[in-house]
């Protein structure tokens, strides 16, 4: 039998400890690393203001920045509401909310509708909620690659000094790419009209951009359509989002 290791001290355990940092800190050209006990100290997010949410999402009462929020749904099921709901909680906390409309429906009145501040509080939100209606996939893939490195400046202030920014996508395909309406205007209704190629085209969007280094979210809205391959069990016809499959979208 081996004899167990020898205590080491303090010291010498912060050297080790040190050691490992600087290795993990020279690997690769990510963020930097630190020891779990400080993770609250590198983290941050927007405080979600209704118990109810909280209850809904496990009782986190933090929507965590650098992410993607994805929300799925039937046709008026509220999805873009909710989108624009997750922007005003965001405005509400000092921050930035950016709406990019893909679809052509939404409009000044109805983002003002949809945000249930106080007069005071919406004025202030108003000079912070730019918008932007795109008209096609590559349109609003430019804009959020032109965002994120804007962000990242943001990002690099010091703690207490940190903007929260928040971009509404409504919807990843609500207008087909500039090829495919080209296509379809030239030829009408042709049998090949790319579809495919868009979902392979926010598939690879969404897995190679990233959030780090940034004080941002994204959200955007995915309709669900019916599966016409799926036969209808007894909860009635099955659903699935446009494109592809959620994995793999």
């Amino acid at each position: 039998m081996g004899r167990p290791p020898k205590a080491n001290t303090t010291e010498s355990m912060n050297e080790i400890t040190q050691d490992l940092l600087d290795i993990l800190n020279t690997a690769g050209n990510g963020t930097s690393a630190y020891l779990q006990g400080e993770h609250s100290e590198h983290t941050s997010g927007i405080r979600i203001p209704y118990l109810a949410f909280q209850w809904l999402v496990g009782g986190v009462d933090i929507l965590p920045i650098q992410r993607f929020v994805g929300i799925s749904g039937l046709p008026k099921s509220f999805k873009s509401t909710l989108n624009i709901e997750f922007g005003n909680w965001t405005l509400m906390q000092g921050g930035f909310h950016i709406a990019i409309d893909n679809e052509g429906k939404t409009s000044a009145s109805m983002l003002s509708a949809m945000s249930r501040m106080s007069p005071e509080l919406l004025a202030a939100a108003t000079a912070r909620r730019p918008f932007k209606p795109t008209e096609s996939i590559e349109e609003w893939q430019e804009t959020i690659i032109k965002l994120i490195k804007h962000a990242r400046k943001t990002g690099n202030k010091p703690k207490g000094k940190r903007i929260p920014i928040y971009v509404s996508v409504d919807s990843l395909n609500g207008k087909t790419s500039k090829s495919t309406q080209e296509k379809i205007a030239k030829e009408g209704s042709a049998e090949d009209r790319a579809f495919p190629v868009d979902a392979m085209k926010i598939s690879r969007f969404l897995k190679s951009i990233s959030l780090i280094g940034t004080t941002m979210n994204v959200g955007y809205v995915q309709h669900l359509m019916q599966d016409l391959g799926a036969a209808p069990g007894y909860g009635g016809p099955s659903y699935k989002e446009s494109g592809a499959v959620m994995v793999s979208y």
